[in-house]
């Protein structure tokens, strides 16, 4: 994951690769079903987003059909919510916006069911992960207004990862950005920086945003500039 967050996708699909072979030759399906998840978005990242939804449907089926499950009810609800919930963002992403509110609200009655964040498998699923997911994927759709609705029932730092709780914020920074808010959206940008800087140094959305407010701003203000120099963004 640190390779993907680097930009670097090319080694992140083979350490990914790697990983699902491991898995399948020990013939684990919690964990092969752990890495179909990482994969999934790996591959909306990409711009692959219907092959996520497929290989992540795939899974579904497989975590369905498998009789280990009852042995481990909680690593199957964090695994089968992650997957349902990666798979509607991808929908999200495609376009396809029926797929991606049926996968969401499979995904959201997971979530109303564990009560809880917990963390299974590399993969960490509950309420609070499902409304920082759902943030994103209102923005993917062009729903701004819904997505800071929904942020404003968020506590990110009851998420349970650092990398949540920045993309919650870098989230935000793009919900703002479609609303025209440039002080919200560079305020969101410095919460996500001050809680996991080097996320926000190479995520391609949020360097996108920091050119944007450098291009719209004649002034930019000393904050502005340092986070553009940050980044490696200023010309």
């Amino acid at each position: 994951m640190d390779l993907r967050r680097r930009g670097d996708y090319g080694r992140a699909r083979l350490a990914i690769d790697r990983a699902l072979l491991t898995a399948e030759d020990a013939g684990h399906e919690f964990l092969i079903a752990s890495v179909n998840a990482t994969l999934t978005v790996q591959l909306m990242m990409q711009g692959d987003s219907e092959d996520g939804v497929a290989l992540a449907s795939d899974t579904i089926d497989m975590l369905r059909r498998y009789r280990g499950a009852a042995d481990d009810p909680i690593s199957y609800s964090v695994i089968n919510g992650a997957l349902n919930l990666y798979a509607a963002q991808a929908a999200a992403r495609a376009g396809d916006v029926a797929e991606a509110e049926a996968l969401l609200k499979v995904a959201a009655g997971t979530a109303a069911e564990s009560g809880v964040d917990r963390e299974r498998y590399c993969l960490i699923f509950g309420p609070t992960n499902m409304s920082i997911q759902k943030i994103g994927m209102y923005v993917d759709s062009q729903r701004p207004h819904d997505a800071t609705r929904e942020a404003a029932r968020v506590n990110a730092d009851q998420a349970g990862s650092v990398s949540r709780g920045c993309y919650h914020h870098l989230h935000l920074a793009r919900a703002y950005g479609m609303l025209g808010n440039d002080d919200a959206v560079l305020d969101a940008l410095m919460a996500a920086r001050s809680i996991a800087p080097g996320f926000v140094r190479h995520d391609p959305l949020a360097r996108d945003q920091v050119r944007d407010l450098i291009r719209r701003r004649r002034s930019p203000d000393e904050r502005l500039r340092r986070l553009a120099k940050y980044m490696a963004v200023l010309d």
